[in-house]
Order: C-alpha cells, then sequence, then structure tokens
C-alpha cells in the first residue's frame, strides 16, 4: 500500500520536459498539455491543420515556393494527397525528367480555373549534368493544357548555349498574357500567342525573329542585354514594326546593328539604352503617340569615333516626359578634349551623329565638358548650329570637369 505521505510526494514532483504532471491512483502518468496526433491522423488530438478549408490548405502549398516541394506533402495524409495537383501558381526549382510527368497531374481547365503562374527558375547554384532543351521542352509541352496566364522561365548562367542540345522549343500558349524568358536559347516553331501582352527577355538568345511576328496583340516588349546571336539583328537592322505596341524597353550593351528602325502608331514609352564602338548608320522611330523617351547611348572604344577638333562625344543622353514639377525635357550631351595634335576636325560627322538621337522635342540643353585646358566656345556654337537643337532649346546648361 502507498501512503499518504508518499502520494503527496509524488504530486509535488517537478514538472518533466516542461509539462505539469498529475497522478492519480490506478492510473498511468500523463501531462496535461494536449498532444498533437500523428501526421497520418491516428491517436491524439485531432489534426487542426488538415481540418482547414482547401483553399487555406493551398495557399500554404503556395508559400512553400516549389511545386516539388508541395507533392511531398502527399504523405501527410490522405487528406493532403494529392492536393498540389490544384494549385494554380506552380513554380519549380530545378529540371529534374520528372517535371513533366509530375506536371501532366496538374488539374486543369475546364475542371478548374486556369493556372495563373507557371515559374521554372533554376538558381545558378544548382548544377545539371547535361542539356537541358530537351527536359525544359517536355515541361512547356506538358503546361500547354494548363492554359497559364503569366509564363516565367529563368535559366543559371552555367547553360552552355552554344550546345543546340539547350535548344528549347517554345510551344504555342495561346491564353498566356505574359511570358517572362531569361538566359533561354529558344525558337518558336509555329501557332500565335494570340492573348499575349507582355514580352520580356533577359540575356537572351534565340529566335525572337520568330516569335514577335506570332504575337499580333502585344503591347510591352522589354529586350535586355540582347546579343547578335539572339536573332534581333536581321540583315544588319533592327526592325521593329508592332501595331499595338505601348511600351518599348530596349537594352544592349553594345549595338551589333547598322540601322534601327521602330514603327509604332500606338506606342507611348520608349527606353533604349547601348553602347558601340561604330557609328550606327540611322534611327528611325514612327510613333506618333510618344509620351516619354529615354534615349541614352555612350561609345566605347579610344573615343575617336565621333569628334569636333580635340573634342571626342562620349555619352547622349535624352529624356522626355517628365510629369509637372520635376526636370523639363532634356538633351544631355557629354565630350571630352584630348591635348593630342593629330586628330582632325570633322563638324559633319559630329552634327550628324547627334542628329541621329533626336527622336522627340526637348528645351533643355546639358553640356558636360571634360577638358584638359582647352577652350570650348567653338564645341558650343557649333552644337548650337544643329537646327533640330537651336529650334526647341529654350536652357543652356554647361558643366566643366577637369581631367585629372
Amino acid at each position: 500500500m502507498e501512503s499518504r505521505s508518499g502520494r503527496r510526494r509524488l504530486r509535488s514532483s517537478p514538472q518533466i520536459a516542461g509539462a505539469p504532471m498529475e497522478v492519480r491512483p490506478g492510473r498511468r502518468l500523463r501531462s496535461a498539455q494536449p498532444q498533437l496526433c500523428s501526421p497520418r491522423g491516428g491517436g491524439g488530438e485531432p489534426d487542426h491543420i488538415s481540418f482547414l478549408p482547401q483553399e487555406l490548405l493551398l495557399l500554404i502549398l503556395t508559400l512553400m515556393g516549389c511545386a516539388a516541394t508541395a507533392a511531398r506533402t502527399s504523405v501527410l495524409s490522405r487528406r493532403w494527397r494529392d492536393l498540389w495537383t490544384h494549385l494554380r501558381q506552380i513554380s519549380f526549382n530545378n529540371l529534374a525528367p520528372s517535371i513533366a510527368a509530375a506536371l501532366g497531374r496538374v488539374r486543369g481547365p475546364p475542371a478548374a480555373a486556369a493556372v495563373s503562374l507557371l515559374e521554372v527558375r533554376i538558381p545558378s547554384s544548382i548544377r545539371h549534368p547535361g542539356p537541358v532543351g530537351t527536359t525544359a521542352t517536355r515541361l512547356l509541352r506538358a503546361a500547354v493544357r494548363l492554359e497559364p496566364e503569366e509564363i516565367v522561365l529563368s535559366f543559371p548562367w552555367g547553360v552552355e548555349f552554344q550546345d543546340r542540345r539547350n535548344l528549347v522549343r517554345l510551344p504555342c500558349f495561346q491564353r498566356t498574357k505574359s511570358l517572362m524568358m531569361e538566359r533561354l536559347l529558344f525558337y518558336c516553331p509555329d501557332g500565335e500567342f494570340t492573348a499575349l501582352r507582355t514580352l520580356s527577355i533577359s540575356y537572351g538568345l534565340g529566335g525572337l525573329h520568330s516569335l514577335l511576328p506570332r504575337c499580333p496583340h502585344l503591347l510591352v516588349l522589354s529586350l535586355k542585354f540582347v546579343n547578335d546571336g539572339f536573332g534581333l539583328v536581321q540583315n544588319g537592322s533592327i526592325s521593329l514594326h508592332l501595331p499595338l505596341l505601348q511600351e518599348l524597353f530596349l537594352e544592349s550593351s553594345i549595338m551589333y546593328a547598322d540601322a534601327v528602325d521602330i514603327v509604332a502608331p500606338l506606342l507611348k514609352r520608349l527606353t533604349v539604352s547601348f553602347g558601340t564602338y561604330k557609328l550606327v548608320s540611322s534611327f528611325s522611330v514612327s510613333a506618333p503617340m510618344l509620351e516619354k523617351v529615354s534615349w541614352h547611348s555612350w561609345y566605347l572604344g579610344d573615343g575617336s569615333i565621333v569628334r569636333f577638333g580635340r573634342w571626342s562625344l562620349q555619352k547622349l543622353w535624352l529624356h522626355t516626359g517628365n510629369t509637372q514639377g520635376q526636370l523639363p525635357s532634356s538633351l544631355h550631351i557629354s565630350a571630352s578634349a584630348s591635348n593630342s595634335s593629330w586628330f582632325t576636325s570633322n563638324e559633319d560627322n559630329f552634327a550628324q551623329e547627334i542628329e541621329k538621337h533626336l527622336v522627340a522635342d526637348f528645351s533643355l540643353l546639358e553640356l558636360r565638358l571634360l577638358k584638359a585646358g582647352h577652350v570650348f566656345g567653338a564645341l558650343v556654337f557649333h552644337l548650337l548650329g544643329i537646327t533640330r537643337i537651336s529650334r526647341g532649346i529654350q536652357r543652356l546648361k554647361i558643366v566643366l570637369e577637369r581631367s585629372r
């Protein structure tokens, strides 16, 4: 028999593992705190998470950031089994061969609402033992039936684009409204992207010339750091004729084209930025509805491409379309002077090159001159003699900098 004093001592025993313990005669020790049941729902308290509404459970899976990780929750219980196949935002962080098959299990229209996002972002830290083109093509082919509204494809830096096995065949997504591709070698064989409104390509390679004609309703086009292997330059020229386009962003570290021709009757915003080792013969922009322009060019090499006496043209920036209270529409020209005497003056070359870039009107002319003891009056008068400049200029600002 157990003494009363013994029972009292046992009742006053310290807590174990942070939970208060109580003892009743003839019963086992148990915790006063509720126990969490096993993931499969056997024993203990109810699995409160699994009893949440499906919308909340899908939100939890979405926040995981990867469909492959979300698919692993199927082992938790029957409630979670294949729940991930109802996701409307599908993201992958790798290109395992099983991804295309897994994507085929996702429930798409008409059984459910259209997938809002299909995202494949492969970090540069992940290494792929072989070419990724075949796997990526299979994944995209499996995604066609899901009719995603937005597609994001981002490949790592380590992919060898010179290997044609990394070429991705881009199928036609007729209901996709936004398409973004980074570091992707691709081509588009057939079909039209009839719903596509926004196309963004960065560090791209491949068949832009085959894709753009298949986007008849494109409103926004962004091309960043493209090169001559990308398909942007055809027969030595960049020619963009887009009847419905409203915004165009073109950014390149080096301009490879001999001429640029842009025809966009509804274009409202134009952003162009590039460097060049040579003179581009012509820039033609036909956009009567243009409201905002940012045109930035700089000259690479030894600075002798465009000269006026000892002055060489370095940078040119045309900026318009500012709102009230900000800086006015302006043209910024940077030039530097050299002490070398072998340079010869080429006034026509200097004026003609600047006129090529005057695709919009402006009211402020800012000159930033890096001089080495030389006078600059002749250069200023030469610039003011350019018809397109003298016609609209209202303010002149000169910033003098001395070379070290």
